[in-house]
């Protein structure tokens, strides 16, 4: 199944109170069916960025929301991980999104990502980690319920071709305007153009953005469009 999702790491709620802001939403009215996002806002103001007024509005459109976790490529010290996951799926979150996370072309980091794994599938959440790169080990798919690319999505059956074993549903990638990654400027229309292609490519989701803290202004025509090719 081909599917868009959103990366949005500004804030989704009003207010300390957690009362949900208009980005929330409007990804809500979207009926996306998963949004990475922070937990927490970033300090000095710092307060729960996925309260339970926006889990429950994005979860009661039928989003799934995965909190996101630096893991420095399996070198951050995994009691503080699995600390702040503890604390995510206890909030009611469906899953966790593990950045910085290893490719895992070598088994030195294996171990690290198959402990979290236990964790989150023990109590009842889905992983999605975030090598960012094309070239992967088919191990990744022992830990992971999906694998995020993000822009090296194009490369992906050529670098790691053991993927055309398993379904696209369990690879994503993005385009964007970070960092000028892609070479050139995702508008509308590109961004519809990617999306298509990446699922052509099969990489069941994808998504087209502007910069992970903003919802681009074509953010709602955008899902309509690739919702409609679906």
């Amino acid at each position: 199944m081909s599917r868009t999702y959103v990366i949005y790491y500004g804030w989704l709620t009003a207010d300390q109170l957690g009362a949900p802001n208009q980005v929330a939403r409007a990804i809500a009215a979207a009926k996306v069916p998963l949004l990475v996002a922070h937990y927490w806002t970033a300090p000095p103001e710092r307060h729960k960025n996925l309260s339970s007024p926006v889990l429950s509005l994005l979860q009661g459109a039928g989003t799934e929301v995965f909190a996101y976790v630096a893991t420095n490529w399996g070198n951050a010290e995994s009691g503080a991980v699995e600390s702040a996951v503890s604390e995510y799926l206890e909030a009611g979150v469906d899953g966790i999104f593990f950045d910085e996370s290893d490719a895992l072309v070598s088994e030195a980091r294996l171990q690290y990502y198959e402990r979290l794994a236990r964790l989150i599938r023990d109590r009842g959440g889905k992983i999605i980690l975030n090598p960012g790169v094309s070239r992967c080990g088919e191990r990744i798919m022992r830990v992971a319920d999906r694998i995020m690319l993000e822009h090296d999505w194009r490369d992906f059956s050529v670098q790691s071709p053991w993927m055309r074993r398993y379904a696209p549903a369990r690879f994503m990638g993005v385009s964007s305007n970070e960092g000028n990654a892609l070479g050139y400027l995702v508008d509308e229309q590109r961004a519809l153009a990617d999306t298509r292609e990446a699922w052509q490519c099969g990489i069941g989701w994808h998504t087209s953005t502007n910069r992970y803290i903003e919802l681009p202004e074509w953010f709602g025509s955008y899902v309509q469009g690739v919702s409609a090719t679906v």
